[in-house]
């Protein structure tokens, strides 16, 4: 283990002079400060644990994805969250403009949900605290 020497605790480094150290350290013993670090095993690594999609999951990634082709036109061959990653690039690629593209996905998050459930979003939670609730909800 190395040791690191440090600078006196209570004063910044600008500030030390030998007037102040002398008041501070009448004897003029020098001060020893020593950290000790240990470091684990970098051979260890990180237990991961791998998300378990359950039924509400995959009902959402479909009716999700479903949406997704329909506004593209294109499905990827690949299965699940994957799949549903080349279909959002395919959707990116063919748009023109990132305005294009931003329209597109307010299009398929609208289609996600009925339009009475909109209507009462906007008319019982957007006056809440003047709009700040609605704006924390879809994170403007």
């Amino acid at each position: 283990m190395k040791s690191l020497p440090l600078a006196h605790p209570l004063l910044p480094l600008n500030t030390f002079s030998p007037k102040l150290h002398n008041r501070i350290n009448p004897n003029n013993k020098p001060f020893t400060f020593r950290v000790f670090s240990s470091s684990s095993s970098s051979t260890s690594e990180p237990v991961r644990h791998e998300y378990k999609a359950g039924a509400f999951d995959e009902l959402f990634l479909n009716v999700f994805r479903t949406k997704m082709v329909e506004e593209v036109g294109w499905d990827s061959d690949k299965p699940g969250y994957e799949g549903l990653i080349e279909v959002a690039n395919r959707l990116v690629m063919k748009n023109k403009t990132n305005s294009d593209t931003k329209e597109a996905a307010v299009r398929i998050l609208r289609s996600l949900f009925p339009p009475l459930l909109l209507d009462l979003y906007k008319l019982l939670v957007s006056p809440l605290a003047q709009g700040r609730v609605a704006a924390v909800m879809v994170g403007e």
